[in-house]
């Protein structure tokens, strides 16, 4: 078990957090009118910043190296980034959106209404900070929401997940909480590991086949209680009683922070 920073430990993944690098159009692919314009439910247009010089680069006049390529044509285009759910978290550079009109989203909409508002392979990242418990309280409804969230990742986009730890008393605390979650519940969303699993007879929901999508865990970090990690803090518990603790006693994890990739395209059955 690998340790990460101070009061969390790496449980699963590969320690990956950004999408990987993939080749695609220069444009942001939403075609959705500025906020300004557009009414609620649609999807405000990002501001792409133009080159320095807003034509081409300094250089010699009639050159042919890298100096004279305008700079608008090498220009990368800024990450796709939406904030689901984001209460009054609202972050610059993210579309936020949220059912919540108090909170004055970017976008507000009904995460279980859908089709959601948003393109197929809109998104490079997108942010569920303690929204995925509040959702999805049937099977049906949860299914829809995974392959939405599926449906606008772009190939190889991260969709991270802060959701509260199971064995902690603020998962239970709030009657609005309808599902728990643990890093095997998204292990069950891989095909490859599906694929393995049905290879071996092995007894675990093929969630991928189920949900019809394809996610790969890159990361997932166990964060510990502050209770717990100011008596780590001073002495009195070191590291590896306090992991074998988090299995036998309650409060001792606060919350799991997942980021799961997705595979695309999808390979299996079409629901």
């Amino acid at each position: 078990m690998a340790s990460g920073a101070v009061g969390t430990d790496r449980v699963a993944g590969r320690g990956e957090t950004s999408p990987r690098p993939r080749p695609g159009p220069r444009r942001h692919p939403s075609h959705a009118r500025p906020r300004s314009a557009a009414p609620r439910g649609m999807v405000p247009r990002p501001r792409h910043a133009r080159g320095r010089s807003g034509g081409p680069a300094s250089g010699a006049a009639g050159g042919h190296g890298p100096s004279s390529i305008p700079e608008r044509l090498i220009e990368t285009p800024p990450m796709a980034q939406l904030n689901l759910g984001c209460g009054f978290d609202k972050r610059e550079g993210w579309i936020n959106a949220d059912g919540f009109k108090e909170c004055d989203p970017d976008v507000l909409m009904d995460i279980e209404t859908f089709p959601w508002p948003f393109e197929d392979d809109q998104f490079d990242r997108i942010l569920m900070k303690h929204v995925l418990e509040h959702v999805g309280a049937t099977f049906q409804d949860f299914r829809a929401v995974m392959r939405e969230l599926y449906r606008v990742l772009k190939p190889g986009g991260v969709l991270e997940i802060h959701v509260p730890h199971f064995r902690h008393d603020t998962y239970w605390s709030d009657p609005t909480h309808v599902r728990a979650f643990t890093p095997l519940t998204f292990e069950m969303m891989s095909k490859a590991r599906n694929d393995d699993w049905i290879a071996r007879r092995a007894n675990y929901t093929m969630l991928a086949y189920a949900l019809g999508v394809d996610f790969e865990v890159v990361n997932a970090v166990q964060v510990y209680d502050s209770a717990w990690v100011e008596k780590e803090r001073r002495g009195e518990i070191d590291r590896a009683t306090l992991r074998r603790m988090a299995n036998e006693t309650w409060n001792v994890i606060r919350e799991l922070h997942i980021q799961i990739r997705a595979v695309k395209p999808w390979s299996g059955p079409v629901a």
